[in-house]
C-alpha cells in the first residue's frame, strides 16, 4: 500500500539573496496503514532528506544539493547529488557572469498562453555545463549555456524599450534533432498589449499571439477584459476568445475561453468557463465547467462557509455519465491547525460507493504534518505525512 497523499512545504525559507553562507536541509516522510488490520500494519515509505548549502558575495556565488534516502526496510543510506553551480561575477558589473554547473539552468522557453520549451522536456540526461552572462550594452542582456551532452541554449533579452520588450530564444542540438528559435515579446500600445511568440523548429515556423487589456467594461463596479487568440503553423490555423470579469465594489472574478486549434475543425474546440464569488454572508461560491472538444462535458459547482473556529461546505460534480457529491465539516481549533470531514458519493443507483474522509493538518514554522483518514467500500485506511524545512 503506498501513500497518496503528498505534503509539500510551504513555509521554506526559499534561496536567500543575502550574502554569506547559507545551509539548510527540507525533510520529508510519508507512512500509510490499513485499519481493517490495525495500527501493525502502519509502513513508512522511505524518508527523504535534502541537503543544500550556498556561499554568496559580490564576486562568487556557489550552491549545492544532493538527496538522501532512508529506506525503511534497510540499513542502506542512498545519497545522489541532484544540483551543484559556481558562478563568478565581474567586479563592479553584477550583469557579467561565468559559472559551471550540474543539474540546474534545465532549458525552459516561455510562450504567450502555454511554454515553448517545458523543464525536463529536452530529453537531456546530462545537466552538466557552462554558462556566460553579459549585460549593460544599452540595457540588453545575452546568456549562453553549454551541456556536456552536445546541447547549447542561449538568447538576448532587450531592455523596455519605452513600448515593448523582445527575447530572443535558441536551443541548438549538436545531434540530428532540428535546431529550436524562438522570438517573442510584448508592446504596450496604451489601450491594449500584443503578446506574440514565433517558433521555428528546423524549416517549419509556428506561432502564437494574444491581444490583451482591451476592457470594454471598466466601471466602480466591474471590469471586463476581452482577450482575442490566434495560432497558426503550416496548414493550420487556430482562433479563439477569452473573457476575464472581476468584480472592484465586491469580491468576484470569472472568466469564459472558447479556443479551436484549427479552425477547418471546429468541432475539436475547448470551451471553459468559472465564476468565484465571496457572499456579504462569508460563502465562497464556485462554478466551473468545461467541454473538451465540443464532448465530455464536466461542471463542478461549490459552496464553503469558513467561521471562526467552524465551517461547512458542499460540492457537486457532474459529468457526461456521473453525478457526484462531497458535503464536508470544517473546524480550526487553534492558528495554523485544520482539519475536515468529508461525506460523498457518486449518486449512481446501481453502485453509489459512498465514502468518507477526515483530514488534519498543521503548520507551523518549520513545515507541516497532516492525517487523513478514509473509510470506503472495502477500504479503510490510514495516510501521514510530514515535511520541515530545518535552517
Amino acid at each position: 500500500m503506498t501513500l497518496l497523499l503528498a505534503f509539500v512545504l510551504v513555509l521554506q525559507s526559499g534561496e536567500s539573496t543575502a550574502p554569506g553562507p547559507g545551509m539548510g536541509i527540507l525533510i520529508r516522510g510519508a507512512a500509510s496503514a490499513d485499519l481493517r488490520e490495525g495500527l501493525s500494519t502502519l509502513s513508512a515509505d522511505t524518508v527523504a532528506a535534502y541537503p543544500e548549502a550556498s556561499w554568496r558575495d559580490d564576486l562568487f556565488e556557489l550552491e549545492v544539493s544532493a538527496r538522501v534516502d532512508y529506506p525503511p526496510d534497510s540499513q542502506d543510506v542512498t545519497i545522489e547529488p541532484l544540483t551543484a553551480g559556481a558562478f563568478f561575477r565581474w567586479p563592479g558589473s553584477p550583469w557579467i557572469s561565468a559559472g559551471v554547473f550540474r543539474g540546474i539552468r534545465d532549458p525552459f522557453v516561455y510562450g504567450v498562453s502555454e511554454p515553448v520549451l517545458e523543464w525536463n522536456s529536452t530529453g537531456t540526461e546530462d545537466m552538466n555545463g557552462a554558462s556566460l552572462e553579459a549585460g549593460g550594452v544599452l540595457g540588453f542582456s545575452g546568456w549562453w549555456n553549454r551541456y556536456s551532452d552536445s546541447l547549447s541554449w542561449y538568447g538576448i533579452s532587450s531592455p523596455w524599450l519605452g513600448f515593448a520588450q523582445v527575447k530572443w530564444n535558441c536551443l541548438d542540438p549538436d545531434s540530428s534533432s532540428p535546431k529550436v528559435d524562438n522570438i517573442s515579446g510584448f508592446a504596450d500600445l496604451r489601450f491594449v498589449q500584443p503578446w506574440l511568440s514565433f517558433t521555428s523548429q528546423g524549416e517549419t515556423w509556428s506561432g502564437e499571439g494574444e491581444l490583451r487589456g482591451w476592457k470594454p467594461v471598466s466601471n466602480a463596479f466591474l471590469t471586463l477584459e476581452i482577450v482575442p487568440m490566434a495560432s497558426w503553423a503550416p496548414d493550420t490555423l487556430g482562433a479563439g476568445l477569452g473573457a476575464y470579469l472581476k468584480g472592484r465594489s465586491r469580491s468576484f472574478s470569472g472568466y469564459f475561453r472558447a479556443f479551436a486549434p484549427d479552425l477547418d475543425t471546429v468541432d475539436e474546440a475547448t470551451l471553459s468557463a468559472g465564476f468565484d464569488m465571496l457572499s456579504k454572508a462569508g460563502v465562497h461560491w464556485s462554478v466551473n465547467a468545461f467541454l473538451e472538444e465540443m464532448e465530455s462535458p464536466g461542471v463542478t459547482a461549490s459552496g464553503i462557509y469558513r467561521a471562526s473556529p467552524a465551517g461547512c461546505g458542499a460540492a457537486v460534480h457532474a459529468g457526461e455519465d456521473t453525478l457526484a457529491v462531497t458535503v464536508s465539516a470544517l473546524y480550526s481549533p487553534v492558528r495554523g491547525v485544520s482539519s475536515a470531514l468529508s461525506v460523498f458519493t457518486d449518486l449512481d443507483s446501481d453502485s453509489p460507493d459512498p465514502g468518507c474522509a477526515l483530514e488534519v493538518h498543521g503548520a507551523g514554522s518549520m513545515g507541516i504534518a497532516g492525517l487523513r483518514v478514509i473509510w470506503r467500500k472495502g477500504i479503510t485506511e490510514l495516510r501521514l505525512g510530514v515535511s520541515a524545512w530545518i535552517d
